[in-house]
């Protein structure tokens, strides 16, 4: 369960308002970037790391021809200021080598209070909302 428990509540009920449902999540113990302007691995490890997998339903009566769906990862930290440096690694590593260096797909990263949430998915089409949903997590208060 989240540290930040407020902020993901608020999180969801967004979700929702929109028809987004969380359909898969998990823990894990780490994920790496890379970081191509420094030429150096960036990897988060821990036991405060969550795995969302978040997909958009049809209205009831509406059949879509797309489901845009993203990923969320959530990486926990023992306070603002270790989030805070760890997200701009991040920052870093994903702008790295014009923004190529780990994977093509859409990618934002963002940080609130003592987490850092990392939105990617699959699609340039989804880039929207992740880009949406990125903006809301950083200012929820």
């Amino acid at each position: 369960m989240p540290d930040n428990e407020t902020l993901f509540t608020q999180f969801k009920a967004d979700l929702e308002s929109d028809r987004f449902v969380i359909e898969d999540s998990r823990t894990e113990e780490n994920f790496v970037w890379y970081d191509g302007d420094r030429d150096v691995d960036l990897k988060v490890e821990g036991e405060g790391i969550r795995w969302y997998y978040i997909k958009q339903h049809d209205k009831p009566g509406e059949t879509q021809h797309y489901h845009p769906d993203f990923n969320l990862m959530v990486f926990e930290f023992e306070n603002r200021k270790k989030a805070k440096s760890c997200y701009q690694k991040i920052d870093d590593a994903l702008r790295s080598n014009s923004g190529f260096m780990n994977g093509k797909g859409p990618q934002r990263v963002v940080f609130n209070q003592n987490e850092v949430f990392y939105f990617s998915s699959r699609a340039e089409m989804f880039r929207r909302y992740i880009n949406f949903y990125a903006k809301q997590v950083e200012g929820y208060h």
